[in-house]
C-alpha cells in the first residue's frame, strides 16, 4: 500500500514536467503575407502551405520557418 502512495505521489508530481516538455510540430503551415501599399498600381501577396513550425508547450517559445521559393504569387 504504501507503494502505490508513492507511486501516485511520483506520478502527480512527475507529471506537469513530462507535460512541459512537450513541443508541437507541423510542416504544413499555412503562411501568407500582402505587401500592397496604398499607393501602388499593383497587388504583391503570396501563399505557401509548405511552412514548418516549432511550439514549445513548456517554454511558451515558437519558432517558423519557410523557403522563399515555396511563396506562389498572382500572376497579372
Amino acid at each position: 500500500m504504501k507503494n502505490l502512495k508513492l507511486a501516485v505521489l511520483a506520478v502527480l508530481i512527475g507529471a506537469p514536467i513530462l507535460l512541459s516538455a512537450q513541443r508541437i510540430f507541423s510542416r504544413n503551415a499555412n503562411v501568407s503575407f500582402d505587401a500592397t501599399s496604398n499607393k501602388s498600381m499593383e497587388e504583391i501577396d503570396a501563399k505557401t502551405n509548405t511552412g514548418t513550425i516549432v511550439i514549445d508547450a513548456g517554454t511558451g517559445a515558437v519558432e517558423a520557418a519557410v523557403l522563399m521559393k515555396s511563396f506562389q504569387f498572382k500572376k497579372p
